[in-house]
């Protein structure tokens, strides 16, 4: 059995089970019923966001499988995000992202260029560095296998986790008030702390900078309040607005035009004689009799005023 052996991490992999499993994966995403169609855009793209590559050199890629003269149209980019969303599906979180509808996110993103009909890769790596709502588990995704081995010179405040291994998340609101990964996602507290308070987070050991900068935020927020904000780009799944192609086209067909029409007349009419007979004041009952079993028995029961009519609209029918 074929092996490679990863000396930073002391670990021996299986190729040919890590083969196994990625293929299977992949399947999972765009074949659960193995029917044994798997478009290339689709193997590619699945291949792209579980490598190793960094976060930008995978926008970049994707945005070359669908561009055609380093632009891409509106078509090609909605396929390339339905091939996207298909991830966060397989593991029942897609409704966390917006659903499986990716109109929406395709015209955030052309909104940036005014609907233009194409765009370029500079506004696309704009929007995608917003972590739009679609796609901003490929982000996290990443900031957690960045963070698995990261260890941060900092204490938890609630586990009291020394060092933080992992994501490590400050307060800005508090004064020196940090928490690990576990206790940040199970919505633990202590001290004044609360959950509205804004929070950074940092997948990385920080740098004297960042320490700087987040100490003028908490400072900024002590004196003026802090304003809650999301941390990724909302998108507006409410209203679409106008379609992003042409509405399609009803197909008529000239030889049975005449016939819908008839029928459409014979079902209004009917309609309106049965609301005027519902209208008329109820008959005193006739004795009991036996059940109307022939068409005639029925013809007879036809009133004069509606048999002509009536006529008419069995024959239509027979």
């Amino acid at each position: 059995m074929t092996a490679l052996i990863v000396p930073e991490l002391s670990w021996q992999i299986s190729l040919s089970l890590a083969i196994d499993l990625v293929v299977n994966l992949v399947l999972n995403i765009y074949d659960p019923g193995r029917d044994g169609l798997l478009r290339t855009l689709s193997f590619k793209v699945a291949l792209v966001v579980l490598c190793a590559g960094t976060l930008e050199e995978k926008y970049r890629y994707l945005f070359s499988l669908v561009a055609q003269t380093d632009h891409v149209d509106q078509k090609h980019m909605a396929l390339l995000f339905y091939d996207l969303v298909h991830m966060p599906k397989l593991v029942g979180e897609c409704a966390a992202f917006g659903g499986t509808n990716i109109e929406p996110s395709v015209r955030s993103l052309f909104e940036t260029v005014r609907l233009s009909p194409t765009i370029a890769l500079p506004p696309y790596l704009a929007w995608l560095k917003a972590e739009p709502q679609s796609l901003v588990w490929l982000p996290v995704m990443h900031r957690f296998a960045t963070a698995e081995f990261a260890k941060h010179q900092a204490k938890c405040n609630v586990c009291k986790m020394f060092p933080i291994v992992g994501l490590r998340y400050r307060c800005l609101r508090c004064f020196n008030f940090d928490m690990c990964q576990n206790c940040f996602f199970s919505q633990r507290t202590s001290k004044n702390h609360k959950l509205k308070h804004p929070m950074q987070e940092y997948s990385t050991p920080t740098t004297s900078g960042e320490d700087v900068r987040d100490f003028g935020r908490i400072v900024k927020n002590k004196l003026t309040g802090s304003k809650r904000h999301l941390g990724y780009l909302p998108i507006e799944l409410g209203e679409e607005g106008k379609p992003l192609a042409a509405p399609s086209v009803a197909q008529t067909n000239p030889a049975t035009g005449p016939l819908h029409s008839r029928s459409s007349a014979a079902a209004a009419r009917l309609g309106e004689l049965s609301a005027h007979e519902v209208a008329q004041p109820a008959a005193p009952r006739d004795p009991p009799t036996s059940p109307i079993q022939m068409m005639n028995q029925l013809i007879g029961k036809i009133t004069p005023r509606n048999k002509k009519e009536k006529y008419g609209l069995i024959s239509f029918f027979t």
